[in-house]
């Protein structure tokens, strides 16, 4: 056999040895071991084995097989290696990132009862600044209160108290107040009139008497309030009476027995005290002065002051938040008002150092939040990357399996020819066209592939220039009617002259070759392919159509991503490497121009067409962006 046959041989054994499953020299007893997926060194050993390619010639095997994390058995047959990745080393990662967002929302949770708790304590401290606010305020208002009871009365103190104790006759209300003195002490100054109600027996008035009604309700109030126990028997009622705001000034006089004999008062306008009571809350300090500084009363709290009845007698300032507050009462001497301080937020800062810590609920939910999506986002990418491992595995096995096809056929026909096993000139001449037909396979899929990873990776930029398509189409189709006619494939050629585009003529080849492959393998035997070029508008057309089963219109999008693959038909169960079409799509990207896929005439089959820019002769070649190499493997090595 020639020198040139020989070297064929002894490259095809090369580049098949290494495309081969590993398979045992000897038998052994099965055995299996486990690397630590805990340990976090590496575990290598040395493996014995001898590879076998597809003609069972025994190639050197590697000094040293590293394999970590894993299960490595041998078959039952002790004649194949088996490797397995640990369930463990890859449940931990997922396991993990759901263990995130509950340990984030734990440290939340903590986080929320702490806060929860220093904001408890804030309120509480304030709520006691508020306590004694009210308490300060009922103190001076029961004194003013009180005092004012007493001066009004002052005519017939002497008849308070123990001291004061009669069994004699007891003087005219009339002595208590002189109408109209605009000297007269406490309430008399706006008095309406003065009464003495003997109890068990009548009302006594003096001024300007009240109504029946009004008259009952007070004998019944009185005498209400007289058995009241208490230690001060001079008081003051603020009250509404018969539907009045009233005033009364009033004093018990007890008999020998101690017990309540009579009920000496006075009863004018409210008003004035009201006043008085405002200009107190003002005046008087109601927190620590150190603290507030002068700032304004209403600027730091809300006061209101209510009946016994719970009307409202007065208000300075407007609260919008009432949790911070607390409540006091007047004792009986002052009328039994209730007072209500309600501390303003601007308050807190200045009572407590840092004041009411604020709510950080929406940062920690947000964070919760973040932490959440963080974690779905790893686990959409961990489960993108263990499908994309999943694809790159189909795809080098697919690769693996295209190669070896035309490789054994290789192998087989020239090793027959080397030993001259040919039985006549013409069956020579057939082993030799098969080998450069098996060849030229080899070469379109390894472009393919090239152009793939190039892709990826950023190549050069492609350098088209105006051509004429239908030259280049027609040189495709020569260039792959070897392989169309081995699969029982006519090709047939529409080609419009004179379609002028600026393209790269290997990337052209490169299309053209992708989709006549994809025609011939997922089409049946015996069918017509079609390639046409043609114009339409400012675009060169150029369209690939089978009479395959077709893709349907759902699939269509998918076909272009990497490592995606048609169904096998019923004619072809090879399923390809998954990167034809991926590599169409990037080279008509490149140009600027766009691919699409439809139904066949009829509805029968599919048609692929890609379309260029229309360009003239004398347009000058121009750089287009670096996404595909320009150099054809298949032009080099044929």
């Amino acid at each position: 056999m020639d020198a040139a046959t020989r070297r064929i041989h002894h490259s095809i054994r090369m580049v098949e040895s290494r495309l081969v499953t590993p398979a045992a020299s000897h038998q052994r007893a099965p055995w299996r071991r486990r690397i630590c997926a805990e340990s976090s060194r590496e575990v290598r050993w040395p493996v014995s084995l001898t590879f076998h390619n597809s003609l069972t010639t025994p190639v050197a095997p590697p000094r040293r097989a590293h394999i970590s994390c894993c299960q490595v058995s041998w078959s039952s047959t002790g004649s194949a290696l088996m490797i397995r990745r640990s369930s463990l080393g890859q449940g931990v990662i997922p396991v993990a990132l759901l263990v995130l967002p509950a340990l984030v929302g734990g440290l939340i949770y903590h986080a929320r009862r702490v806060e929860s708790s220093h904001r408890a304590t804030a309120e509480r401290a304030l709520r006691d600044y508020a306590a004694f606010a009210a308490w300060q305020f009922s103190r001076d208002a029961g004194e003013f209160l009180a005092q004012t009871a007493r001066v009004s009365l002052h005519a017939v103190d002497h008849l308070f108290g123990e001291r004061g104790a009669t069994a004699g006759p007891l003087p005219p209300p009339d002595v208590i107040v002189r109408f109209g003195d605009s000297t007269a002490c406490g309430i008399g100054r706006v008095a309406r009139f003065a009464f003495r109600m003997d109890l068990g027996g009548a009302l006594v008035l003096a001024g300007t008497a009240p109504d029946q009604a009004t008259r009952g309700v007070l004998v019944s109030r009185l005498a209400a309030l007289a058995a009241a126990p208490g230690d001060q028997p001079v008081r003051m009622l603020i009250d509404t009476l018969g539907g009045v705001h009233r005033a009364i000034a009033y004093g018990v006089v007890r008999g020998i027995d101690s017990r309540p004999r009579a009920v000496y008062g006075v009863e004018g306008e409210p008003s004035t005290l009201v006043e008085h009571l405002r200009r107190l809350a003002r005046e008087k300090p109601l927190l620590p002065p150190s603290l507030v500084g002068r700032r304004p009363l209403d600027s730091v709290l809300a006061l209101e002051v209510r009946r016994a009845d719970g009307g409202l007698l007065f208000a300075l300032g407007s609260a919008e938040d009432y949790r911070l507050r607390a409540s006091d009462t007047t004792p009986v001497q002052g009328g039994r008002l209730v007072t209500t301080v309600a501390l303003r937020p601007a308050a807190a800062s200045l009572l407590l150092i840092g004041g009411v810590p604020s709510s950080r609920l929406p940062m920690l939910l947000l964070l919760f939040g973040a932490s959440v999506a963080v974690a779905a986002m790893a686990l959409v990418q961990l489960r993108r990357g263990r499908e994309l491992a999943r694809l790159r595995t189909q795809f080098v096995a697919s690769v693996s399996h295209e190669l070896r096809t035309p490789l054994a056929q290789i192998s087989m026909f020239s090793e027959t020819l080397l030993l001259h096993r040919e039985r006549s000139g013409d069956e020579r001449q057939h082993f030799l066209s098969v080998i450069f037909r098996e060849a030229r396979r080899l070469a379109n899929l390894v472009e393919s592939v090239l152009r793939f990873s190039r892709a990826e990776a950023g190549g050069r930029p492609l350098r088209p220039e105006p051509r004429d398509v239908a030259d280049d189409v027609r040189d495709a189709v020569r260039a792959f009617s070897p392989l169309a006619a081995a699969a029982r494939v006519e090709l047939r050629a529409e080609l419009a002259e004179g379609c002028i585009a600026l393209i790269e003529r290997d990337a052209l080849r490169q299309v053209l070759i992708n989709l006549l492959d994809n025609a011939v393998k997922f089409g049946p035997e015996g069918q017509h392919v079609t390639v046409a070029v043609g114009r339409t508008g400012g675009d060169v057309v150029v369209s690939v159509t089978d009479q395959g089963p077709g893709i349907p219109p759902s699939q269509r999008h998918k076909v272009f991503e990497p490592f995606a693959q048609g169904a096998p038909s019923q004619h072809h169960t090879a399923a390809g490497a998954g990167i034809g079409l991926t590599v169409v799509a990037e080279l008509v990207a490149a140009h600027a121009g766009r691919v699409w896929i439809e139904s066949g005439p009829g509805g029968r089959g599919t048609r692929v067409s890609v379309a260029v820019a229309a360009a003239t002769r004398a347009e000058p070649a121009r750089h287009l962006p670096p996404d595909h190499e320009q150099e054809s493997v298949a032009a080099q090595a044929w």
